[in-house]
Parts: C-alpha cells; structure tokens; sequence
C-alpha cells in the first residue's frame, strides 16, 4: 500500500470522527453538548490500556495493522486517537457550542485535508509538512469552521490552525484545539 493510500484512509476516518464529534455537540446542545467529552476521555482510557493490557482483541489488531503508523506501533498505540481527544476536550467542555464545534472542524477537516494534499501533492517543504498542505487547510478550514462560526471567526480559526499545523513542535491533534480554544475566547 503506498503512502497515499494508507495516510488518506487515516485521514478520512480523522475528518469523519471528528465532523460527527461536531454534529453531535452540535445537536445535543445546549444541556448535553458537553457530555461528549465524558466518552471522549474514556476513549483515551481504552485506547491507553488495551495495548498495555496485551490482550489478543480481533478489532485491535485490525486497527493496529491497517491504520496505525509504523513509529507509533511500539511506543504509543492510537497516539492520534488519543491526543484528537484530549485536544477537542477542553473546547467541547470550555467554550460555547457554536465556537466549540468551529474547533473540531479546523482541526478535524483542516488537519485532514492538509495531509491528503500534502502527501499527494506537497512540493514546497516547510519543517515537515508541505506549502501545500497548509493551504488546503486554510481552503478547507475556512468552510468547515463557518458551519458554526461567523465567517470571520472561520477565517481566524482556520488561517491560525494552519500555522499552528505547520510550525508546532507538538502533536498537531493536541497544538491545534489547545491554542484555539483560548484564541475562541477572544474571538
């Protein structure tokens, strides 16, 4: 299989959760809303113990084998699983649901699609990631977010989420919602 392929398999399950992750807060605002970090964070729990645990479970190994990446295989197992969710956590549990949603979407579409383009078509290397790449994630972002933020909103969310994708020295899953939640609060 070749890096296109494995990575936009990875990618799109990435944009699909996450879009749900949205919808959901979204349609269960404004009392329930929030209650999705409750299964957010027991997800880390499971996704942490299982390979700790070193129990043979059939979907495990599936997901091990056809979607973790090489490097994360031996030191820390659904490592873009977990982070994704403790990132979108605290904006899904801190800020209002429009802004909380507008998050989850730039990081989930935005991220998404920066990598697709970026290992399909990336030139022009920037650190690690591609010129590229960061454009489709302000292209893509910017609609993503305004799904639930005013445009404006989309706009800064995506364009700073986009340099955060590119620059970070952390694990874009966590950088991403981290810095915009506070950035939302000013927003």
């Amino acid at each position: 299989m070749s890096d296109f392929d494995f990575e936009f398999k990875r990618q799109l399950i990435h944009g699909l959760v996450g879009t749900c992750i949205a919808v959901a807060v979204w349609y269960l605002k404004p009392t329930y809303g929030r209650i999705i970090v409750l299964p957010l964070l027991l997800a880390v729990a499971v996704f942490y113990a299982i390979p700790k645990i070193g129990v043979n479970l059939h979907i495990h190994n599936f997901l091990i084998e056809k979607y973790e990446r090489e490097k994360d295989k031996a030191t820390l197992p659904y490592r873009g699983s977990i982070y994704y969710a403790l990132g979108v956590a605290p904006a899904v549990f801190a800020l209002p649901v429009e802004l909380a949603c507008a998050v989850v979407m730039t990081l989930s579409v935005g991220d998404a699609v920066s990598t697709i383009v970026g290992v399909k078509y990336g030139r022009v290397q920037i650190s690690d990631k591609t010129l590229e790449g960061f454009i489709a994630f302000i292209l893509v972002g910017v609609p993503a977010a305004a799904l639930f933020a005013s445009v404006p909103q989309a706009f800064m969310l995506a364009g700073v989420g986009a340099f955060i994708e590119l620059f970070s020295p952390w694990d874009d899953n966590l950088a991403i919602p981290w810095i915009l939640t506070p950035l939302a609060f000013i927003l």
